[in-house]
């Protein structure tokens, strides 16, 4: 068995696609309390927890994504991907969508099966 056979059983596009998007509603929730607390003149801020930054750590172990960072480059700076432009992600001098929690398991299962191809780890 491959390692990226491995990380298909153990982390499923399903699963994957369902951490994403509770990641995406606790940030929302998050974004919503800030702005509810700004605009009653608060100074204080509701930041994630330790847990949600352990679970994007884990996901980008799982995935051999400590280097590259994809995931938290596609929800961090493409904010869940809606700041994704055509030509952000280019590899192989082809573009590489990142619009999607979608396109970002494509994205990491591709790098892993190019991983198991050349040996590279």
């Amino acid at each position: 068995m491959t390692y990226s056979d491995f990380v298909q059983e153990a982390c499923p596009k399903e699963l994957f696609l369902k951490l994403m998007h509770g990641i995406q509603r606790q940030y929302s929730f998050f974004d919503a309390m800030n702005t509810v607390l700004a605009e009653y003149g608060s100074d204080g801020y509701i930041l994630p927890s330790d847990q949600d930054y352990l679970l994007i750590y884990l996901m980008e172990r799982i995935f051999h994504d400590d280097e590259n960072q994809w995931i938290s480059y596609f929800l961090f700076d493409l904010d869940f991907g809606t700041k994704y432009q055509d030509g952000f992600v280019v590899m192989s001098n082809r573009m590489v969508p990142l619009r999607t929690p979608e396109d970002l398991y494509d994205l990491l299962m591709n790098n892993l099966w190019e991983e198991d191809a050349d040996g590279s780890r």
